[in-house]
């Protein structure tokens, strides 16, 4: 979508997340041991916030909002 993105310019992204988050086990990200599926839900949407804030650094010059 990055491409489409760009020659849209300028562009928005809203990711919409909530105030569950959970820390990230990068040694079992797919909660193979003790699986729970409310710390999943968390653990995705703090995913999300730290993509979020990548993909905004990523294209800070590019005219494309990412929130």
């Amino acid at each position: 979508m990055l491409p489409i993105l760009l020659r849209a310019r300028p562009a928005r992204v809203v990711n919409v997340a909530s105030a569950g988050q959970a820390p990230i086990d990068f040694e079992d990200l797919m909660l193979e041991r003790g699986y729970d599926g409310f710390r999943a839900y968390c653990r995705s949407k703090l995913a999300m916030v730290m993509a979020t804030f990548e993909l905004a650094s990523r294209l800070d010059q590019q005219e494309v909002t990412v929130n």
